[in-house]
C-alpha cells in the first residue's frame, strides 16, 4: 500500500458510525469454537471487529491496519468491550512479522498475493491455524457487489493454492450478501 492507501483508509474510517463498528462474525466465531486461545494476529484489522471478538473468547490478539484513524476507532471500542488487543498501525507491503509468534492468524476482506501468504507462513507457529476469508469471483465469473478491480477479487479455487502443502481443513466459495467469498480454515504443517 502506500501514503494514498493510508489516507484514503483514514478518510473512509473518519466518517463511520462507531456505535456500528463492531460487529458478530459467524464463520470466525464458528471456527474459532474448536480452537483451544493462545495468540491471535488479526491482519488488515480495519475498525477491529474481529480481533475484539477473538479478545473476548480468550485470545491474546494483535491487531494490524494501515489506518490509524480506523485503529483509534477499534482501540475505543475494545475499550467499551473491556478487552484489550495490541493495534499497530502498518503497512502489510512492507511489514515483517515476528517468526513463529502467533497459534492463529485471520484475515478477512483482504489480497495481496505477493507479500500476505509469506508473511503468514512466517508468523504462524507450525500446527497453528490460518482463518482467511476473501472476495473470489462468483458464477459467471462476477465479483459480485462493489470489489471491482480483479486484484482484490480471487479466482475460483485459488485461495488454497496460496498456501502450498498446508492441511487444509475446510474450504468454501459461497455468497454472502451482494458478493462472493472464499472461505478457508487451513493449518501450518508441523516440522
Amino acid at each position: 500500500m502506500s501514503e494514498h492507501d493510508r489516507k484514503k483508509w483514514d478518510a473512509k474510517y473518519a466518517d463511520v458510525d462507531e456505535a456500528g463498528a463492531a460487529g458478530e462474525n459467524d464463520w470466525l466465531a464458528q471456527q474459532v469454537q474448536r480452537i483451544q486461545p493462545g495468540r491471535a494476529l488479526d491482519l488488515a484489522c480495519g475498525l477491529g471487529a474481529n480481533a475484539i471478538l477473538l479478545a473476548q473468547w480468550g485470545w491474546t490478539v494483535t491487531g494490524i491496519d494501515i489506518s490509524p484513524v480506523g485503529l483509534q476507532i477499534a482501540a475505543r471500542t475494545a475499550a467499551a468491550a473491556d478487552v484489550q488487543v495490541d493495534w499497530q498501525a502498518a503497512d502489510l507491503e512492507t511489514w515483517e512479522p515476528q517468526a513463529a509468534t502467533f497459534d492463529l492468524v485471520t484475515v478477512f476482506r483482504y489480497l495481496d498475493r505477493n507479500q500476505l501468504p509469506q508473511q503468514i507462513q512466517a508468523a504462524l507457529k507450525p500446527g497453528g491455524t490460518l482463518l482467511y476469508e476473501t472476495f473470489v469471483e462468483g458464477p459467471n465469473n462476477t465479483a459480485g457487489g462493489h470489489v471491482r478491480n480483479p486484484a482484490f477479487v480471487l479466482q475460483r479455487e485459488e485461495l488454497p493454492t496460496l498456501f502450498p502443502n498446508w492441511n487444509v481443513i475446510e474450504y468454501s466459495e459461497i455468497q454472502v450478501g451482494d458478493h462472493y467469498v472464499a472461505r478457508l480454515r487451513s493449518q501450518k504443517p508441523a516440522p
